[in-house]
């Protein structure tokens, strides 16, 4: 299951190597897990309920700004399902 390419079109505009917001690079794996959001971890591998990312895709994040992305259209349900498929099944690298 990929899930790089909905970050490469949704999300590394701003979670990209040019403009990194909350310190949170999106365009890679490697960056995916390093966790170095200001938060922490945004990915729990075999958690999606409890990984910021999907929290902030879904709109109901406690911290920062609860829905990603806050200046484009938000992902699509499929789009979101897949992130959280990825994640419960153990977030493994698909590169």
């Amino acid at each position: 299951m990929e899930v790089q390419p909905i970050f490469d079109v949704n999300c590394v505009f701003c979670h990209g190597p040019e403009f990194s917001n909350a310190a949170l690079l999106l365009n890679t794996y490697d960056h995916i897990m390093a966790g170095t959001s200001d938060n922490g971890p945004v990915v729990i591998p075999g958690n999606s309920t409890g990984s910021l990312i999907v929290q902030k895709l879904q709109g109901f994040a406690s911290v920062g700004s609860p829905l990603m992305p806050p200046d484009g259209p938000v992902l699509s349900l499929e789009e979101i399902q897949t992130i959280i498929q990825w994640i419960d099944e153990g977030a493994m690298n698909t590169e």
